[in-house]
């Protein structure tokens, strides 16, 4: 069949009159409306209409859905959820007015790949209802703290969706969740974690040391991990923490710490920590992990921590009838400090939270109630301030 001739004639902003003439004599008339998604966005077709009136009433709701920020660009119903994420994706990973760090571009990359979105990545875009995303995620049947990390990556998803204008809300806005019940750890005790250390170093002398540095400096996994020797200055007495070791794509990789507070300088450390440190890198190179290994051809590398975790410190937490997680150790470092009296900002530089409201969210209940104290104190300040402000009477004088 040969082509119409057509013909576009703008009748009025934001209305055109697309006319098509067939060689056979045929002709149609239909009505397109064009508008800019958004302020500064060029101008694209809202659609076409076969009259007047009606693209007329869609022009107008389309610009009260442009000034309220909920307009969707009419688009074919082709475009799925998965074809949205794959642009996402690609869009964080070339963002440099907001790098992402590699673990988060991994890990938001293996919860799109998960098993449990398969059918709701098929779907159309414009077809997903905050009823569908929780069908899906109900149907994960895992704890509520994963539901909520999937939850965040399809949030995600729809945002970007919504900003280039493919649909008019964010689904996930209206999800339904509860909430996830943060994880009381049962901290070991002083002994049980000396214990723990001597199993360890009877294994080898760096997973002793491993598990010592974790304890005694709240260091996290990664950062242990990333620590080489010339972050330690054991003249100073000092351990700098400048990079970590994240999982990425199968294997590890070299980032920097997780946010700016984790950029730190340990300092007013335990001297038996640093003598132990001391002895085991004595003959280490600058750029040498501190508990790493070195190749055939003089690499040094970082150690594996899932390893570490399956094969030496399950076995010896299990040995000792412990069943605390390698985290806890850095845990035992903030009820250490704060037994000791150290505030919630001082914890909170040593374990490099962003802010201490972190660290209270987190330690609140470890930190002891000082209010039974107060009124006394109070009490005792206003005394000694009514005492050096009395005026002793003069007596009457008969």
């Amino acid at each position: 069949m040969s082509r119409p001739v057509v013909r576009k004639t703008t009748v009025e902003p934001g209305l055109r009159r697309i006319e098509r003439a067939y060689p056979d004599g045929r002709s149609t008339t239909s009505w397109e409306i064009r508008l800019a998604p958004s302020p500064g966005r060029a101008v694209t077709s809202g659609g076409t209409f076969a009259t007047k009136e009606a693209a007329k009433r869609a022009l107008v709701n389309s610009r009260k859905q442009v000034q309220d920020g909920n307009y969707a660009t009419p688009t074919p119903g082709k475009v799925n959820v998965e074809k949205v994420a794959e642009e996402w994706l690609t869009d964080l990973k070339n963002n440099r007015r907001k790098p992402r760090k590699a673990r988060t571009l991994a890990s938001n990359e293996l919860i799109l790949k998960s098993a449990h979105l398969t059918d709701l990545l098929a779907m159309p875009v414009r077809s997903v209802t905050p009823q569908e995303v929780e069908r899906t995620l109900d149907r994960m049947d895992r704890a509520i703290g994963t539901q909520l990390k999937f939850l965040s990556v399809l949030s995600q998803v729809f945002t970007y969706a919504r900003r280039q204008h493919l649909i008019p809300t964010n689904p996930c806005d209206d999800v339904e969740m509860g909430t996830a019940p943060r994880r009381e750890f049962d901290l070991p005790s002083p002994d049980q974690v000396e214990a723990l250390i001597r199993r360890l170093s009877a294994v080898e002398t760096r997973w002793g040391l491993l598990a010592e540095a974790a304890a005694y400096t709240g260091m996290r996994a990664g950062e242990l991990a990333g620590l080489q020797a010339r972050d330690c200055d054991f003249v100073l007495g000092q351990i700098k923490v400048r990079r970590t070791i994240v999982a990425a794509h199968g294997g590890r990789k070299v980032d920097t710490p997780k946010s700016v507070g984790s950029f730190r300088t340990l300092t007013d450390l335990d001297s038996s920590l640093l003598a132990h440190l001391a002895a085991h890198m004595a003959n280490a190179r600058p750029t040498d992990y501190v508990f790493g290994w070195v190749d055939a051809e003089g690499t040094s590398h970082p150690y594996d921590h899932g390893n570490f975790l399956r094969r030496q410190y399950g076995p010896a937490v299990r040995a000792g009838g412990l069943d605390n997680t390698f985290h806890d150790l850095r845990h035992f470092h903030a009820s250490l400090l704060i037994s000791l009296g150290a505030p919630a900002p001082l914890v909170a530089a040593r374990l490099g939270h962003k802010t201490p409201e972190i660290t209270m969210r987190v330690y609140a209940r470890l930190f002891p109630d000082a209010a039974p104290i107060w009124g006394a104190q109070v009490r005792q300040v206003r005394d000694r301030a009514t005492a050096a402000n009395v005026i002793p009477l003069r007596a009457a004088q008969g």
